[in-house]
């Protein structure tokens, strides 16, 4: 996907409109996450979320003051959906979060790619940030599924079994 093909205010309100997106799932998310390491990290995300929606708002107002902002259906913004049931077990969830998150990277990393070009140092500044977070999301999102329960007494909703068991817990789920 050409980034150049499209004008920054389509392409600033697109990436609201996927800023908004992530904010649903990642509610939704939190809300249903029977770990409690899971549910304060979709809950960080939203609030995140909430912020590069704001950012990207003031880039938009500033650069076209007193134009509406018309948000679309879709547009160029690959972003994965997640999809999800409450039959799904955390990791697969967190997985498909972890390849939106990248994605988001990608789509934000084009899109700093055509501020540079436009020498738009204020909108390159702003989205490199968006770069800089996203990767970061994907980091924290590993988290969930990389920490040790047992070091870690948040991410187990129960108490871990001990070593040798049939099933040792794993935070995820209450499995």
């Amino acid at each position: 996907m050409e980034l150049k093909e499209f004008d920054i205010k389509r392409l600033l309100s697109w990436a609201i409109k996927a800023e908004m997106d992530a904010q649903e799932a990642y509610k939704y998310l939190g809300q249903s996450a029977s770990n409690s390491y899971a549910r304060e990290v979709f809950m960080k995300l939203v609030e995140e979320e909430q912020d590069h929606e704001a950012l990207l708002r003031r880039h938009y107002t500033d650069k076209f003051p007193g134009e509406g902002l018309d948000l679309p259906e879709d547009g160029p913004v690959p972003l994965p959906p997640i999809w999800f049931s409450d039959d799904m077990d955390l990791e697969a969830i967190v997985h498909q979060a972890m390849d939106a998150e990248k994605a988001a990277m990608m789509f934000y990393f084009k899109f700093s790619k055509l501020a540079r070009e436009l020498d738009d140092l204020q909108l390159l500044n702003e989205i490199n940030t968006l770069v800089n977070m996203e990767k970061m999301h994907y980091n924290l999102l590993a988290s969930t599924i990389e920490e040790d329960p047992s070091e870690n007494e948040a991410l187990a909703d129960e108490e871990p079994s001990t070593p040798g068991s049939d099933k040792e817990a794993t935070g995820l789920d209450g499995e």
